[in-house]
């Protein structure tokens, strides 16, 4: 398969070796399963439990209209060292309860435990609508809710050292099931575009239809309406993604280091990837 390089801004060069290969991709059987969050407890704990008692280890969870009675995140931020090109920001703790508007959480493996990776946009006590990254561990449910979640049968989300961006990161790993798989679990290296990467595994796969999930960080971004995202450090989340007609178009809402907030259509060609991408292609 080609190597889809792309971005609204120049190619990043991160401090370490370009790794291969640019696109991971392991085919799997899904399990879908309810998820029962309880009032006053971790987000994380809770989610990470729900994956144990119906016996799997990766996959994901789409969140949506959560109430919380705490929520803590991060913003992007520029790295201040030169070992690697992004960071974060220090964490935000707001005061007061908060919901969770729309949120993707990827859920794997680390060092033997559970771990979670999530993305999100949300409402503050105080009115402010903002995203990030949740710092889900330290986020408390405000009442009981009940999660559909969707496990892999065969693939993992397994954290890693990664050389290239001098960051721990999820890997798609596993066994690949070939046929009779019902999803694709994908991780993009650097400058790799988004749509494109995509479209192409789509079609390889002789996947016509497709919902893709999922989150990462973008080295800017080009919208459908000529709205730019110029930083390399931003954290984002697909809103809606599809893939048909032979083009894959992802509806996305990404926050920059200044805390600036995007929503739109990326355009194949400007989309590519500043630290990594966690995607999951779900074929219709």
């Amino acid at each position: 398969m080609a190597q889809p390089e792309a971005s609204g801004n120049p190619p990043l060069i991160h401090p370490g070796p370009q790794l291969e290969p640019r696109v991971q991709a392991v085919r799997t059987r899904t399990q879908t399963f309810e998820i029962a969050l309880k009032a006053g407890e971790s987000l994380e704990a809770d989610i990470l439990a729900g994956f144990a008692r119906a016996g799997l280890t990766s996959g994901f969870v789409e969140l949506s209209d959560l109430d919380c009675a705490r929520i803590d995140f991060v913003f992007p931020a520029h790295s201040p060292s030169p070992d690697r090109l992004a960071w974060y920001s220090s964490p935000q703790e707001p005061e007061g309860p908060a919901r969770i508007h729309q949120g993707y959480m990827s859920v794997g493996r680390y060092q033997g435990a559970g771990f979670t990776h999530c993305h999100g946009t949300w409402a503050l006590a105080d009115g402010t609508e903002t995203m990030g990254h949740l710092l889900s561990h330290q986020t408390v449910v405000a009442q009981d809710f009940t999660l559909r979640a969707t496990g892999f049968v065969s693939a993992l989300f397994e954290r890693l050292p990664d050389a290239e961006t001098r960051f721990e990161i999820f890997a798609a790993t596993g066994d690949d099931c070939g046929a009779g798989a019902d999803a694709i679990v994908l991780t993009l290296r650097p400058n790799t575009d988004i749509p494109t990467a995509c479209a192409q595994l789509c079609d390889a796969h002789g996947i016509t239809r497709a919902r893709i999930v999922g989150l990462g960080s973008l080295n800017g971004a080009v919208f459908h309406d000529a709205t730019r995202m110029r930083d390399h450090a931003s954290e984002f989340l697909i809103r809606e993604g599809r893939f048909e007609a032979g083009q894959a178009t992802l509806d996305i809402c990404v926050i920059d280091s200044e805390a600036k907030q995007f929503m739109g259509q990326i355009i194949a060609g400007g989309g590519g990837v500043s630290v990594t991408a966690e995607l999951v292609i779900l074929p219709i």
